[in-house]
Parts: C-alpha cells; sequence; structure tokens
C-alpha cells in the first residue's frame, strides 16, 4: 500500500507513520495501538509517559483548569464536529467572540480522507476497540466528572456527550467508577 500523506491516509484500516529517516510506512490502526498504547491495553498499566500524552483527556484538563480559568477553556466534541459542522464551528466563533461572514460556517472545513475504498474501515476492530476503552475509562471518566463539575463557556455543550463506541462494544457495560 502506499503512504502519500500521514494526515489525509490515516483511517481505521491503516495508519501513515513516518520514521526517523523521514520514511513513510502503512501499518494496521492494530499495529498502530499495540505499538503505541499496548502496555496500557494489556497489563492496564499507567504508563511512563501517561504525565506527557494527550490521550489522557482527564489528566490534562486537571492540569489547564489549575492554570487558567475555565472560561477561558473551550472543550469541543469530536463526533459534534463530524455530526454538526456548523454548530461546531460557531461555538468556536461565538467562543472567540468574532464576527465571521455565515457563508464560512455554512461552507464547513476542507474535507480530509473522504475517499470511499473497500478496505477502509469505520471503526477499529472489535478487540482493538475493546483494549483501548479499557485502557483510558479511568481517565475518561475523570475528563467527564471535571466538565461537570466545572462550568465552562455558555457556548459549551452540556452535558458533554460521552465517548462513542462502535456497535461491537456499545452494549457492553463500562464501569462507572467513584473517583
Amino acid at each position: 500500500e502506499k503512504c502519500l500523506n500521514p494526515n489525509e491516509d490515516a483511517n481505521f484500516s491503516n495508519v501513515c507513520k513516518q520514521d526517523k529517516n523521514g520514511t513513510f510506512s502503512v501499518s494496521s490502526f492494530t499495529e498502530y495501538a499495540d505499538d503505541r498504547y499496548g502496555d496500557v491495553m494489556d497489563d492496564n498499566l499507567v504508563p511512563s509517559y501517561k504525565k506527557y500524552s494527550p490521550s489522557f483527556y482527564g489528566d490534562r484538563i486537571e492540569e489547564w483548569f489549575h492554570y487558567f480559568d475555565r472560561k477561558q477553556i473551550l472543550v469541543l466534541s469530536y463526533d459534534e464536529m463530524k455530526q454538526n459542522e456548523q454548530k461546531f464551528l460557531q461555538r468556536i466563533v461565538s467562543f472567540m467572540e468574532i464576527n465571521v461572514d455565515q457563508s464560512l460556517i455554512h461552507g464547513g472545513t476542507k474535507r480530509r480522507n473522504d475517499l470511499s475504498t473497500l478496505s477502509k474501515a469505520t471503526s477499529p476492530q472489535c478487540d482493538t476497540q475493546k483494549r483501548l476503552s479499557d485502557a483510558f475509562n479511568f481517565s475518561n471518566e475523570k475528563f467527564y466528572r471535571l466538565l461537570e463539575q466545572h462550568m465552562g463557556p455558555d457556548m459549551e455543550q452540556r452535558p458533554f456527550p460521552h465517548f462513542k463506541l462502535s456497535n461491537c462494544t456499545k452494549d457492553e457495560i463500562i464501569p462507572k467508577l467513584n473517583i
């Protein structure tokens, strides 16, 4: 498989990676997830890089709330961007208190990775998704709790939507944590 642009070609079937020498290669999403988060997914260990990883949203948002007034932080949902891009963009414009020609809002953003191929998956494999969900559940629950406890700007979604899992895990009960 060829890898034209790592930002545009990545999907759940393939992840384009660039090594230290600048060479691009393609790996499956499962291979990528194992490489990046395997220790967390398999052993439920707290990785040494957790402190610096943007993937642990609960830890990141807690740190940001320490340094910034909550009204200065707008948390947005990727799912809303995909489902209702105009509303998503309007939240940003409102938060920034800027005047924007509404045609820009209605025009939306540039689409990436919108090629439809038979090999393109719409979600990660069920086993990988379950392992990632288990690995990040604690931090995600902390993230949701912090958003509920600290009211954000008026244009922020309330309640903030929880991450959606695909059909293979959505019916499973993910335990709520008492943090």
